[in-house]
Formats: C-alpha cells, sequence, structure tokens
C-alpha cells in the first residue's frame, strides 16, 4: 500500500501484481468430463457454489452466506426467472478472478461467459479457485480439484 498527497487528503493506492499477464485459464470452460462433481455442484448449485466464491474473492471468506444466496435467489425470481443476479456475480467473480491470476481475457469475454455459459463458468472458477490453492469448498464436493497429469508420449518417430 502507498500514500500519495491529493491535496489535502491522503489518497490510499494499492498494488495488485497478477501473477503472469496474459496467461489462460488452467482448464477449458466446457472440461466438466475431467470434474463431474465440480460440474455437479455448478449445475445443481451453482448459487451456493458462486455465492462462496463472490464471498471469498470479496471478503476472503470461505461460506455460503443465506442473506446473499436468498437475495440472488430472489432477484432471479424478480427478474421472471432470468437469472439476471446470478449472471451478474458470475461476471464479477470471473472478472476478479482473472485480475487476480493474470489471466487473459477482457469484460466483454467474461459478460458473454457468465449470461451464456453460467454453470461451465462457476465450474471453471471453482476448478481455477482449487488448482492455485483457494478452493471453495461446496455441498456436491468433499476435496478441491486437482490436475490429472498425464506424461506426454515420447515422439515414435524415427
Amino acid at each position: 500500500m502507498a500514500k500519495q498527497a491529493c491535496g489535502e487528503e491522503d489518497v490510499v493506492v494499492l498494488h495488485t501484481t497478477p501473477q503472469v499477464a496474459g496467461q489462460a485459464w488452467t482448464t477449458g470452460l466446457c472440461d466438466c468430463c475431467v470434474d463431474k462433481r465440480g460440474c455437479a455442484e455448478a449445475t445443481f448449485c451453482g448459487t451456493c457454489q458462486l455465492t462462496r466464491q463472490f464471498n471469498f474473492v470479496l471478503y476472503g471468506r470461505n461460506d455460503c452466506d443465506p442473506l446473499m444466496w436468498s437475495a440472488t435467489l430472489c432477484m432471479n425470481v424478480l427478474a421472471g426467472h432470468f437469472p439476471a443476479a446470478t449472471v451478474a456475480q458470475a461476471w464479477f467473480v470471473r472478472a476478479q478472478l482473472r485480475q487476480r491470476y493474470g489471466i487473459s481475457g477482457d469484460v466483454m469475454s467474461d459478460i458473454v461467459t457468465a449470461l451464456f455459459c453460467g454453470h461451465c463458468a462457476i465450474a471453471q472458477q471453482y476448478r481455477e479457485m482449487s488448482i492455485r490453492g483457494e478452493w471453495t469448498s461446496g455441498f456436491c464436493v468433499n476435496e478441491p480439484f486437482t490436475m490429472a497429469h498425464t506424461p506426454v508420449p515420447a515422439n515414435t518417430i524415427a
């Protein structure tokens, strides 16, 4: 944290350094076959998982806040069952994770992904947080996602 004088008031400027600018997500958006439990969580308990991610990114808490969960559900119902609140939360979390981990992309791609691939986005965000040691736990999953590293076959062409 650095302070800079601005007239008579002090302004606090936070400096965050992403890990590596321009890197890709560790797993693909549609990698549900490698993480069936995480995808089930995102599909059937998506509001709960997204609330956990939101609370972790915003407050550093790993919980499903009942008030946030209820507010999200109510706003979705009031919007005519269009998941407006879920899309907004998924977009926000996705943008925060991209910044936090130095993942390439932009606001428009985050919005489009959250809008048209919401469940897949929630699952991808869950996998990314797990891989980077910031697992948010869940109801359908009882352990963090880990990548199964398979050795690359040696080139057999002589």
